[in-house]
C-alpha cells in the first residue's frame, strides 16, 4: 500500500489488552506483516485526529472520526500468538437468505432505467440476516482466521457495545501520503472454478471500463496514471483490477466525497439520482456495506471500501453482497455471483 510508520510511535499490544480490544476496538491490516490496532476509551471527535478511524454509512448520512485511547502496530505473527483459536468449531448460526424475487425487482428496475437512458451501470445489494449480534467468541475466531489470510484481502473492522463491522476487503478507495496516492478500479467477478477468462468477457470488461471512466473524470487534472488491466485472484474468486496513481492536496473527507461511491458500488453516470441506489437495496439493512472505512496514522491515509463483511447490532448480524449490472447482464449469472460473494465472506471469517 506504500504506507510507512514512524518507529516507536505506538505502544505494544499485550495479551491482557485482548479483552478490551474485543469489547471496543478497530483495526486494519497495515502491510503484509503488520496490523494496526485501536482500543480502549473511544471518543468521537469533530476534526481529523493524528491517529484515528473514519467511519460512515454507505449513504454518508452518518459519519464520524473516532479517536482511541491506545494504538498499536503489531506483527501478524504476534497477533496470531495472542488471539489464536486452537480449534475452529462449526458455526451454529442460521442465516435467512435474500429472496430471489427481491433481486428480480432490482434487476427489472435497472433494465427499465437503462432503456430510458438514465443509467449505464448500477449495483444492487442483497442481504442475508441472522439473529443476535456477533459474539465475542465469534469475533475472536474470525479475527484469528483473518490473521492467516494470504494477503489477497485487507482485514478491517470496528465495534463497540452497540454495533460492529468485521471483514476483509479486496478494494481500496485510496491510500497514500504527502500528496501521492493510489486507487483502483475493481469490477468483474467469477469463481476460479469456472476457469473463465475475464479479459475476454465483453460484459465484464464493459462493467470495468465504466469504473475506470468515472474515476478518470473525478480525478482529472490530478496527474492520474493507470496501470494495465489484469485478472486478480482473491481466494476462490477472480476480478478485473486496474491500479492508478494520482496527486491530491486536499483533506481526507474531501477525497472520500470525490471518489465514493465509484461505479463499482454505485451508479454510472454519477449524475444519476442517488435515490435510485436506495431503491436497489434495503436501506435499513445497508448500513456500512460498501461504505468508506478509513484510518489515518503518521501522515498515512488508508481508505477501504467496506465489502466482504458482516455487520451487526444488538438484534441481528447482516451479510451483504452486491453485483454490477450493465446492459449485457443476465439475471441468473448475477444471482449466482451474489451467492458466491456471500459464501466467500463466510468462509474467510469462519462464521
Amino acid at each position: 500500500m506504500g504506507l510507512s510508520v514512524t518507529k516507536g510511535a505506538t505502544r505494544q499490544f499485550r495479551e491482557n489488552d485482548l479483552n478490551s480490544f474485543l469489547e471496543c476496538g478497530a483495526f486494519a491490516e497495515w502491510d503484509d506483516k503488520h496490523w494496526l490496532l485501536f482500543w480502549g476509551d473511544c471518543q468521537e471527535v469533530a476534526d481529523q485526529p493524528p491517529r484515528g478511524v473514519f467511519i460512515s454509512d454507505f449513504f454518508r448520512e452518518k459519519q464520524a472520526w473516532l479517536s482511541f485511547e491506545h494504538v498499536a502496530l503489531t506483527s501478524k505473527k504476534q497477533w496470531c500468538q495472542i488471539a489464536s483459536v486452537r480449534e475452529s468449531k462449526e458455526s451454529s448460526r442460521k442465516w435467512v437468505k435474500p429472496a430471489s424475487d427481491e433481486f428480480r425487482g432490482f434487476f427489472d428496475s435497472f433494465k427499465h432505467w437503462r432503456q430510458q437512458g438514465e443509467v449505464d451501470k448500477a449495483v444492487p445489494v442483497v442481504f442475508s440476516t441472522s439473529s443476535h449480534a456477533l459474539s465475542i467468541s465469534e469475533k475472536k475466531q474470525a479475527l484469528s482466521k483473518l490473521s492467516q489470510n494470504s494477503n489477497d484481502i485487507i482485514p478491517y473492522g470496528f465495534w463497540n457495545q452497540e454495533q460492529g463491522l468485521l471483514g476483509g476487503t479486496p478494494e481500496v478507495l485510496f491510500s497514500g501520503r504527502d500528496g501521492s496516492f493510489s486507487t483502483m478500479a475493481l469490477a468483474g467477478t467469477v469463481r476460479l472454478s469456472e476457469n473463465h477468462n475475464l479479459l475476454n468477457d465483453d460484459k465484464e470488461l464493459h462493467e470495468h471500463k465504466l469504473v475506470i471512466e468515472d474515476i478518470s473524470e473525478r480525478l482529472r487534472n490530478k496527474k492520474l496514471v493507470w496501470s494495465e488491466t489484469r485478472e486478480w485472484e482473491v481466494g476462490n474468486l477472480k476480478h478485473l483490477r486496474t491500479d492508478a496513481r494520482f496527486e491530491w492536496q486536499g483533506n481526507f473527507v474531501e477525497l472520500v466525497s470525490l471518489l465514493h461511491p465509484t461505479p463499482a458500488l454505485g451508479l454510472y453516470p454519477r449524475s444519476s439520482n442517488w435515490q435510485k441506489l436506495k431503491r436497489l437495496c434495503n436501506p435499513e439493512l445497508r448500513g456500512f456495506f460498501g461504505a468508506p472505512f478509513g484510518i489515518v496514522f503518521d501522515q498515512n491515509w488508508l481508505c477501504l471500501v467496506a465489502i466482504r463483511n458482516v455487520q451487526w447490532n444488538s438484534d441481528r448480524t447482516i451479510l451483504g453482497s452486491g453485483c454490477g449490472l450493465v446492459e449485457e447482464s443476465t439475471l441468473e449469472k448475477e444471482w449466482h455471483e451474489l451467492k458466491a460473494k456471500r459464501e466467500f465472506t463466510l468462509g474467510f471469517l469462519d462464521i
